[in-house]
């Protein structure tokens, strides 16, 4: 673990100015800190929610509940090539269910065909357990330990990159120019983020276990946000930041690992991710506000999408232009 997180990690000051870019171009006006207390927030509202929906009491540790799971087969594939193949059935039968729920989200046509495509940690082009390519439309998944996939995120992963998150947003750039030759991480990861945080508004998506299993996803991508900013700007170590990561979601040891890694080589990759969040949920709270009963979901997404990938502040003005065309 020592010499996988050495070799990935990055100079403090190459990760502290490419966290301050993700500031930058936001349009909330956050700092680190502001963004870092709405985490941990966010994330206490969501250890109620876990509470919640699994009948554990306050007087129990979720660490419990979290190890339970952890250490239970039943989340986890064989690892055997017959369940890598179940693995990889699994996720094309949750892209084809979302394909058939993507309209009551958004109402746009998908240009191009999502592929899936297993490899092992030897062909991993950046040390990533899921990588969207957008050039070939395929998502690709290290299947080398099934102990890395735990099978409540399923759901969670088909909406992420599929519809109507990267997929989506990637098959709409062949209706663009210069938005088209640009990848910007925040609002990529923050829109697919934020679509995943957002299904409980559906009827459809409210079941308590899918829920709760969207739950899990989300109290691990914003923990790793607090991570991403905590081991890159104040200079956390790694061991602080596993015990966290292990104290607030279910994800197993060598998953947090890898991710861990991630936020070393790509630093803000999983902060930018949480700042995107909140700049979408910002928009759609202001148009919901502005519009009242004239708001409309699926308008407001096809939007979004059909704009582009923008800089946050452009993409607020061009929403407030909306928002008052709509008035």
């Amino acid at each position: 673990l020592d010499s996988l997180l050495n070799a990935t990690r990055t100079n403090n000051t190459t990760a502290e100015s490419k966290i301050n870019e993700i500031l930058k171009n936001s349009s909330l006006e956050l700092d680190g800190k502001a963004t870092l207390l709405l985490a941990r927030s966010r994330l206490k509202m969501l250890h109620e929610k876990t509470r919640l929906l699994t009948g554990t009491d306050e007087d129990t540790a979720l660490l419990s509940l979290f190890d339970s799971i952890r250490s239970d087969d039943k989340n986890y594939q064989s690892n055997t090539e017959n369940g890598r193949q179940k693995y990889l059935t699994l996720i094309v039968d949750k892209l084809v269910e979302i394909e058939s729920l993507a309209p009551l989200l958004i109402d746009l046509p998908i240009h191009a065909e999502l592929n899936l495509m297993g490899f092992d940690n030897e062909n991993s082009t950046n040390g990533s357990i899921f990588n969207y390519d957008q050039i070939n439309a395929t998502l690709e998944v290290d299947l080398t330990d099934m102990r890395h996939l735990p099978s409540f995120e399923l759901e969670s992963i088909a909406h992420f990159y599929g519809v109507p998150g990267l997929h989506t947003l990637a098959s709409a750039h062949d209706r663009f120019e210069i938005q088209s030759l640009q990848r910007l991480r925040d609002y990529d990861n923050g829109w697919a983020a934020y679509i995943n945080t957002n299904l409980d508004r559906i009827p459809l998506y409210q079941h308590p276990i899918k829920v709760l299993e969207r739950t899990y996803f989300e109290l691990f991508f914003v923990s790793m946000a607090i991570v991403d900013y905590s081991i890159n700007i104040q200079n956390q170590n790694n061991s602080e930041a596993i015990k966290f990561l292990t104290e607030n979601s279910p994800y197993p040891p060598f998953r947090i690992e890898r991710s861990l890694a991630l936020a070393h080589q790509y630093p803000g990759q999983y902060f930018g991710q949480f700042v995107g969040l909140l700049e979408f949920e910002a928009l759609r709270q202001q148009a919901e506000k502005s519009l009242q009963g004239n708001f409309d979901m699926i308008d407001f997404h096809n939007h979004i999408v059909e704009l582009g990938p923008l800089q946050f502040v452009e993409l607020r003005g061009q929403m407030e232009r909306w928002i008052d065309s709509k008035l």
